[in-house]
């Protein structure tokens, strides 16, 4: 005999009975039975959580979702070769390079440059997509004008990564012109300029918001696909977590004073664990106050910092991504770091007095915290004032 329970529409009835196909006793139309009582599959229109990560309820392979209900995303990369503004032709050249790159790496779709012009906005030229990763998969940006940006668009077409010291990338504003679009790609002359983008960097220094190239400069391109439109997800990695000072530290009582900003830090956002600031003092490294034996280090949006915890302490290393998120989440864009010291295993050389003066005399050694390679993101700024209103504490977990 059959067992009976009450089904999904509140009627008791026998499992699988009349017009059913299964029978799970709930509501929930995102399991394996959905609310009408049938064996979910692909292609129905009710997205499984467990097994789909979508159902667009057609046929269509080359849409936003596969016909294995797999999200498709849109592919972004940074151009191996180099153009001009002189011969490059404009918005349509810079297009027409896109898709040549693209076609060059078996990478189908249709291609656009992330440039745009004092009439058109970048975001309007991607307008309908959403979702990018780059070309080794890592996710790298969900909305056009967003904030937030995950890996940084290091790599290329190719697959290759590309270094900071390399040529610039045209960069620009997602939502407006900037007034440095070489006369709307026109013009070479010395009086114009082009925001000039740093691929390894994170939000604010990727797009280039932050400097800016004279166009005469032989310059890379962000090619971004527009093909599909999937909120970008994906599995955060585990680790110790690492953030940014919620807001700016102004430098007294020392290590202990630091480390107690950073802990706090942590309880304000709700995050368990012991944090220490990464500053060097005149007589220690700022290495020598951490363990590398642990796990590395995360943001709070689950990226790694970097791929083993002792790549942090490289003097030349770049970052996986930069540690540009506080405690809470929150994206920081053209700030200040402190370190004390540019090489994380050298005794600081500028450390505000062993960070107990916030004096306008006493001087510390900072980094800024979007950008992605170490010697930046510690001692960009190797002499600031002490009295700094945006720099922040770099806060690390201790196993």
């Amino acid at each position: 005999m059959h067992r009976e329970h009450v089904s999904p529409r509140g009627v008791r009835r026998r499992a699988q009975g009349p017009g059913e196909e299964c029978d799970d006793g709930n509501g929930a139309d995102t399991d394996a039975c959905t609310s009408q009582c049938l064996n979910a599959v692909c292609g129905d229109g009710v997205v499984r959580a467990d097994a789909e990560e979508c159902d667009d309820a057609n046929t269509v392979d080359d849409d936003s979702c596969s016909n294995a209900c797999i999200k498709h995303y849109n592919v972004a990369f940074v151009t191996s070769t180099t153009y001009k503004v002189s011969t490059l032709g404009g918005l349509a050249g810079a297009d027409a390079a896109c898709a040549t790159r693209a076609s060059a790496a078996d990478l189908p779709g249709n291609f656009v440059a992330w440039m745009g012009t004092s009439e058109v906005a970048i975001a309007a030229r991607l307008e309908g997509a959403r979702g990018w990763v780059r070309p080794d998969g890592k996710p790298f940006l969900d909305e056009a004008d967003a904030r937030a940006t995950f890996y940084p668009p290091s790599i290329t077409e190719l697959g290759n990564l590309v270094s900071r010291d390399g040529p610039p990338t045209a960069g620009g504003y997602a939502s407006g012109a900037s007034g440095n679009e070489c006369a709307d790609w026109t013009s070479e002359a010395a009086d114009q300029y082009l925001l000039s983008g740093d691929p390894t960097g994170g939000t604010g220094a990727w797009n280039g918001s932050w400097t800016s190239t004279q166009c005469s400069s032989p310059f890379r391109l962000y090619c971004l696909q527009h093909d599909f439109s999937n909120v970008l997800t994906f599995e955060p990695t585990g680790g110790r977590l690492a953030f940014v000072s919620n807001e700016p530290w102004f430098p007294e009582g020392g290590l202990s004073a630091a480390d107690a900003r950073c802990d706090q830090d942590a309880l304000d956002a709700g995050l368990s664990g012991t944090f220490k600031a990464l500053l060097a003092t005149s007589t220690a490294s700022a290495a020598s106050r951490f363990s590398t034996e642990g796990g590395t280090w995360v943001r709070r949006d689950g990226i790694p910092i970097v791929a083993q915890a002792h790549d942090l302490f490289d003097a030349d290393g770049t970052l996986l991504a930069p540690l540009q998120l506080t405690a809470f989440g929150t994206y920081l864009g053209n700030y200040g770091g402190w370190s004390g010291a540019a090489d994380p295993n050298q005794v600081g050389s500028s450390t505000c007095n062993d960070w107990t003066s916030s004096a306008t005399s006493a001087l510390g050694t900072s980094g800024r915290v979007f950008f992605g390679t170490i010697p930046d993101m510690l001692g960009y700024d190797p002499d600031g004032p002490c009295d700094a209103e945006y720099t922040h504490l770099y806060c690390l977990e201790e196993p």
